[in-house]
């Protein structure tokens, strides 16, 4: 199957239905199989064929999804870039990822890519369109209007094979370089289904509102999967709780996706409005866990269900879930359930093992997680030795480490890659950062591993504190004595204005190991 199966169904049965909304811009499905047609017309015409790299730096539009099907429809390959990356991160993967043609989504993003050093610029983009509808041309950047070409009359579908690639989408590369992971028609059509058949199941024309970015895998996945089943699929441009609150009123939005930041960003906004949102009934939520009181908060305030997503780009997006009833059990008095990712979608396959020996682990017991399923990605691009270390034995091997508890519930511990071995005992970082952010004056925490003598490795904590002229390391270490093993305590501290993160927000811990490498 293919994921523009769904997308022709659906113009053939509902073609008068809404599709797509954004500002002032409405479409149904014949209308925006029409604009879908017409960008192909430009793909073809500037020589975009099977197998090529198209990418795209946008926020959140319709464009972004009109390129993508159309893409979809030749057999091209999608390729989402973060506007939040630097123009020499750009540089990378346009030039990894041999794109032929560049669509910028406004005239500002257009400017980070005309900052790239022309060394650096790679020579396969042969295209720049600027994809905002009314933008000016210039400076090498053709308008979208003129790049737009006459819907091809026929378009050989049977040249577009379920298992060719359909999306490139990078990593953050929070261990070296971004990695282009290649996901193909049939594993995202695996993903939809799966997610279709995971409560709470959604209707036809339920409109699903996208504010979180479509670059990332999670928002993309989710907006392609509500626009497959007839469900009109509302896009905000960046998040702001105020516009927030007022598109799920106005559009009568049923569910969306958040971080937690964003959820508790709308909950706080919600509480000053005293809004009521009857319509919303749920929000899905991914990227960390939430703790007790901010579930029973966000219940009361914004009145609807909550569903956790686990997962990773090379898996597509969630496919471990913490679902509403499990949340609801959580509020009844089993709070260690959010802890959990949840149980594997249909489809899903989930073990522990030893990271060492690769033996299966027992219940409840610390090792890699491993993943299978239909909606596994082929590999990474260009890296056939990546893809092997990844995908060896036919399981995606995430890195993560985490246990299963006897319902099946998946928890996640730490990062395989951030556990460090001190005096023969297995320390996983993550479990020492909750201590010591619940310090009331540590703001946020980063623990590493480094090289000692005498222990193996020595563990170093990395605080971004509260102002203060007398709060010293001392103070931490012994609030962490009376919480945590003495082995698992942090040896040094070093105390920082801000963490390094990459563009995707996530800590990058091998600077701090460059930085910080010995005691």
């Amino acid at each position: 199957m293919l994921i523009t199966d769904y997308l022709d169904f659906c113009v053939d049965t509902y073609p008068t239905k809404l599709c797509l909304g954004q500002a002032q811009t409405r479409l149904n499905y014949k209308e925006f199989a029409a604009d879908v047609g017409n960008v192909a017309g430009g793909l073809i015409d500037v020589g975009v064929r099977h197998g090529d790299r198209v990418a795209v730096l946008s926020e959140n539009s319709i464009e972004q999804l009109a390129l993508f099907f159309a893409c979809a429809k030749l057999g091209a390959v999608y390729v989402p870039l973060n506007y939040r990356l630097a123009p020499q991160e750009l540089a990378f993967i346009l030039s990894d990822s041999a794109a032929k043609i560049l669509f910028a989504g406004s005239e500002a993003l257009a400017q980070v890519v005309d900052r790239i050093d022309g060394s650096l610029f790679p020579s396969s983009l042969e295209t720049r369109v600027l994809s905002c509808p009314g933008g000016s041309s210039g400076g090498g950047w053709q308008m979208f209007e003129a790049f737009l070409g006459q819907s091809p009359s026929f378009i050989d579908m049977q040249a577009v094979k379920e298992i060719d690639t359909v999306y490139q989408m990078y990593t953050s590369g929070t261990t070296g370089l971004p990695k282009g992971v290649m996901i193909s028609h049939q594993q995202l059509c695996h993903f939809i289904a799966a997610y279709h058949a995971m409560p709470p199941r959604r209707q036809m024309g339920e409109p699903h509102l996208a504010v979180a970015p479509l670059f990332h895998a999670a928002a993309f996945s989710l907006a392609v999967a509500a626009l497959s089943c007839a469900r009109p699929l509302i896009i905000l441009t960046s998040f702001n709780p105020q516009e927030v609150l007022a598109t799920i009123e106005q559009e009568q939005i049923v569910d969306t996706l958040l971080v937690p930041a964003m959820m508790n960003a709308l909950v706080a906004e919600a509480q000053v409005q005293a809004v009521s949102l009857p319509s919303l009934k749920s929000i899905t939520y991914g990227g960390s866990s939430i703790e007790p009181n901010q579930l029973k908060k966000a219940v009361e305030i914004l009145g609807c269900e909550f569903q956790q997503g686990f997962g990773m780009t090379e898996m597509v997006s969630g496919l471990i879930w913490l679902t509403p009833d499990d949340h609801h059990r959580a509020l009844a008095g089993e709070v260690s359930l959010l802890k959990s990712c949840g149980r594997p979608a249909p489809g899903t396959r989930v073990k522990i093992i030893d990271p060492e020996t690769g033996n299966d682990l027992a219940i409840n017991q610390v090792g890699e997680v491993l993943l299978q399923g239909g909606q596994m990605m082929q590999g990474y691009w260009k890296q056939p030795d990546k893809t092997t270390e990844a995908l060896a034995g036919g399981w995606y091997h995430t890195g993560d480490a985490g246990c299963i508890d006897q319902e099946g519930y998946l928890y996640i511990k730490d990062r395989i890659k951030d556990m460090v071995v001190s005096g023969g005992e297995n320390v996983y970082p993550a479990e020492v950062e909750a201590v010591l952010c619940s310090h009331p004056q540590v703001v946020e925490s980063a623990v590493i591993g480094i090289p000692d003598e005498k222990y193996g490795e020595a563990l170093v904590a990395v605080c971004v504190i509260k102002p203060s002229e007398s709060f010293e390391a001392a103070q931490l270490i012994d609030y962490c004595r009376e919480r945590i093993a003495g082995y698992k305590i942090p040896r040094k501290y070093h105390f920082v204005d801000a963490l390094p993160r990459n563009a995707a927000g996530k800590i990058l811990k091998r600077n701090l190991r460059n930085t910080y490498g010995a005691v």
